[in-house]
């Protein structure tokens, strides 16, 4: 916004969805269904017996289990620390809208950098220690964020961040698919979406609260906190559940 002003930071967006908008109608219809199919009515009740159903069936899997705790972990962070990050970047260090901008753009650089490297270098069987570094990686970093006052720092942080996070949704997602039998994937990942959209909610609903009293530090050191429970949960895995 500080670099191409307000109406065009939002014409860019809009004018990119026109253009998977374009994209998406050159796609072909989807095959009428045939006559003689049974389509299954949905009613509210039938939606509540599959969520009821998908939570029943994540909570035998302590694998599982552990990976709706990453979920809420990722929901928690990824959707607030933008806002205890600008405001620490604008209003402690003094940045320019511009510097704000850039510093932060070295995030995506690191989700980037990850997605193409990450999987190459380190197999998906190393999926707990991945994890496990990647959750304490994103902890530390928010929770000490506020006293970082240095642009080169802060942007490296977030560079670091972004890999982490990536490395975490790539390796939780892959053993959530492993350990969950092909009938119960698409409600295992409606839990999944259910979690992170929870935990993305609380988190906004934090970050009014504490930023607006001033409180930029408290709010970054309660996200760095909300990766504890998957932690704890990755630590009682057992091994002998990847193969259910």
């Amino acid at each position: 916004m500080g670099l191409f002003g307000g109406a065009y930071a939002v014409f860019i967006p809009a004018l990119l969805s026109f253009v998977n908008g374009a994209i998406y109608s050159r796609l072909p219809d989807k095959p009428a269904p045939r006559a003689d199919e049974n389509e299954k009515s949905l009613t509210l009740l039938v939606i509540v017996n599959d969520i009821r159903e998908g939570i029943g069936y994540v909570c035998k899997s302590r694998t599982l289990v552990a990976m709706m705790a990453v979920q809420f972990a990722l929901g928690a962070t990824t959707a607030g620390y933008a806002f205890g990050v600008v405001v620490h970047l604008s209003v402690h260090m003094g940045l320019s809208p511009w510097h704000v901008g850039f510093t932060m753009a070295a995030s995506g650089v690191g989700g980037i950098t990850a997605s193409i490297l990450l999987e190459r270098l380190v197999p998906l069987k190393q999926y707990l220690a991945v994890l496990l570094i990647s959750l304490i990686g994103v902890g530390v970093i928010l929770a000490t964020y506020s006293a970082i006052h240095s642009v080169l720092l802060a942007a490296a942080c977030l560079f670091v961040l972004d890999f982490c996070w990536v490395g975490i949704f790539i390796y939780s997602g892959t053993l959530s698919q492993y350990v969950t039998d092909d009938a119960h994937l698409a409600r295992v990942d409606s839990v999944a979406d259910l979690v992170f959209l929870g935990a993305s909610s609380i988190s906004a609903l934090l970050a009014g609260v504490l930023i607006s009293d001033g409180h930029v530090a408290k709010y970054l050191c309660v996200l760095g906190v909300s990766v504890v429970p998957a932690l704890v949960a990755l630590l009682f895995i057992k091994r002998a559940d990847e193969t259910e």
